[in-house]
């Protein structure tokens, strides 16, 4: 239902950003594993109590985290998720990777000197303005 909403022409988010599932979870977040509220708790800003927090519904969760996590972590999720799967299905050595396992500080250095030097690009010397 929600995905054929998502591919009319007339709403305004892509399918990409809808996080609904079709048939919503009716669990609390009591019912989550303790690996699994572990990793939860490892993300930053996160902490969640199951004795606190046990009742909210396990949707709530999901809606908020998503506002956390950004679009290249989800996708290297799901390709982390794929990639174990592929290994297990056709026996792949521990090597084969889907995901770049690359360290974020560099890319976010990067993005730093590609901004600074757009900065400095853009602005005027004396010769620069002797011409205008």
């Amino acid at each position: 239902m929600w995905v054929r909403k998502a591919s009319d022409k007339k709403t305004l988010v892509s399918g990409e950003s809808i996080m609904v599932p079709d048939a919503p979870s009716r669990l609390p977040l009591s019912a989550v594993s303790a690996d699994d509220l572990y990793a939860l708790n490892t993300l930053p800003g996160v902490a969640i109590d199951r004795v606190k927090h046990g009742k909210f519904a396990l949707n709530e969760l999901v809606l908020e985290i998503s506002h956390l996590i950004d679009r290249d972590t989800i996708k290297k999720t799901e390709l982390k998720l794929l990639e174990k799967n592929l290994k297990a299905e056709f026996n792949l050595s521990e090597d084969f990777n889907l995901v770049e396992q690359r360290n974020k500080e560099l890319d976010f250095v990067q993005k730093e000197f590609e901004e600074i030097s757009w900065r400095i690009a853009a602005t005027f010397d004396d010769k620069d303005k002797a011409v205008i």
